[in-house]
């Protein structure tokens, strides 16, 4: 039996998100192709990163707290009848600016790649020391040249079928 490649593993139809969609673009991106993750192309299909679900939470996490007010027990200057109040006016402004985020000023600037060539237990290492749950699979001999993706779901598959003992066993 050969060890498996990155090459046989891999899915080659590599969904990639673009640079300037907005967060609801994204997620909408993510849900419509049951993803949690992407590569980040640039207008001219070059990847210069990669965005995920958790690039998404952590940044509405940061813009909560950038939202948050001092004195909590203190009800919204709309309910106290003056709406154009500094404080309101600030967190509105935050909000805008939450609005206007891309997914460019979210996304991990670097790019995490593996030779197709690359047998599962490389992967597997990379993506453990990593922390990694997936993996841009280039043509060998090349760094950018990237002709598919493997995710942590795909080398689970890969044990789950492969594993002797599975094969009839519940």
């Amino acid at each position: 039996m050969s060890i498996p490649t990155a090459r046989d593993l891999m899915t080659d139809r590599v969904l990639a998100a673009q640079a300037d969609w907005s967060l609801q673009e994204l997620a909408t991106f993510f849900t419509e192709h049951a993803i949690s993750g992407a590569p980040v192309v640039s207008d001219y299909g070059g990847v210069i990163g990669v965005v995920s679900l958790t690039d998404i939470a952590r940044h509405d996490s940061e813009a909560d707290v950038a939202t948050e007010t001092e004195d909590d027990d203190e009800p919204p200057a709309y309910y106290l009848g003056y709406a154009a109040s500094q404080r309101e006016e600030g967190m509105l402004s935050a909000l805008r600016e939450h609005e206007a985020t891309s997914v460019r000023d979210i996304m991990m600037p670097a790019i995490f790649t593996v030779d197709e060539d690359a047998t599962v237990y490389k992967l597997a290492d990379r993506m453990v020391r990593g922390r990694l749950h997936r993996l841009l699979v280039v043509r060998s001999g090349t760094k950018r040249d990237v002709v598919g993706i493997v995710t942590a779901i795909d080398l689970l598959e890969w044990i789950r079928d492969e594993r002797p003992a599975a094969k009839g066993t519940g």
